[in-house]
């Protein structure tokens, strides 16, 4: 199996990540996954364990790519000592492919008032 996983950050084109499964991420190493979290019966997005851990990894690299203002080696690279996840380089069958993020930053100081 080689499956290709995007998530979009709310929507948005042009913030997402890719992640790419092989047969070497096993249904028992997304239900371990699974379980260090949280109970391996809790599934949010899908009941199929390699999809959900899936969902839970590209989660998890919006979260750090878009806290920590990270490039896609940056989000990569924290995942070598990251407690819990796999190394996102393909050698645990997991890997990740693209991470983009917007460089439009918001300026909290433009606020607008309409009418009266």
């Amino acid at each position: 199996m080689n499956k290709k996983f995007t998530l979009y950050y709310g929507g948005f084109k042009d913030e997402y990540v890719v992640l790419q499964v092989t047969d070497e991420f096993t249904k028992e190493k997304a239900e371990e996954f699974i379980g260090f979290f949280s109970r391996s019966d809790q599934f949010t997005k899908s009941p199929d364990p390699i999809v959900e851990a899936v969902y839970r990894i590209a989660s998890e690299c919006l979260y750090v790519g878009k806290t920590g203002d990270l490039s896609f080696y940056g989000v990569q690279n924290s995942f070598e000592n990251k407690e819990g996840f796999f190394m996102l380089d393909g050698s645990e069958g997991i890997e990740l492919l693209e991470a983009e993020f917007s460089e439009i930053e918001v300026d909290p100081n433009e606020f607008y008032e309409e009418g009266e």
